[in-house]
């Protein structure tokens, strides 16, 4: 059985969470059927400061003995048997983080050995991923209250790279692809999406 965190970053005050009908549905239907793939997901919403709430449902999902972590953006929507078969795909593509892609989100590919830099928004880490970067980045450790231990180890924390500023996706992609982790994007098509915003 793979135990896998669900982390959702969304607005709004954890107990009124803002998350459109079409990710409530797709949420719905996903953990109907997890039980058929041999999947025991658990949601994690976190509030949408991205480099903090990425981070804390990282070091959440670690601490807790989850197997692999999965970012799934409210605004990332598809039917529930869709994105398990993804998961399934993700998990068998045996990468350290694996994206799916998605509209209005551009994949910075970037010359490496190890894979491009990958967003975010549908994304699974393994826990052998997460425990590596913790351990050679524990000087990003700070303090989280939200966090059952009292800290966190900051993955996600913005970083310039070759003069370019990160946003906390590329920033955890530079940090992993720095260490010798392998990133990867699924080639297969297009996940559904709500909203207009491009990143």
């Amino acid at each position: 059985m793979i135990k896998l965190a669900v982390v959702t970053p969304v607005y709004g005050s954890l107990a009124s969470a803002s998350v459109s009908l079409g990710y409530h549905l797709a949420a719905s239907d996903f953990n109907k059927y997890a039980a058929d793939m041999e999947i025991l997901p658990y949601q994690l919403f976190v509030n949408a400061d991205l480099c903090r709430s990425r981070s804390r449902g990282l070091e959440i999902s670690r601490r807790g003995g989850f197997s692999h972590t999965l970012f799934w953006d409210e605004d990332v929507v598809e039917s529930g048997r869709v994105l398990l078969d993804t998961v399934h795909a993700m998990i068998e593509a045996k990468k350290d983080i694996v994206a799916a892609p998605y509209p209005h989100k551009t994949v910075f590919r970037r010359p490496t050995a190890n894979g491009p830099y990958v967003p975010m928004g549908f994304t699974l880490v393994s826990l052998e991923c997460a425990n590596k970067m913790a351990r050679f980045y524990h000087e990003l450790t700070v303090k989280d209250d939200k966090c059952p231990t009292g800290e966190m180890v900051a993955l996600f924390m913005q970083m310039i790279h070759e003069g370019y500023l990160l946003g906390e996706d590329f920033s955890f992609c530079q940090r992993a692809l720095a260490i010798g982790l392998q990133t990867a994007v699924l080639d297969i098509p297009m996940l559904g999406h709500v909203g207009g915003m491009r990143y």
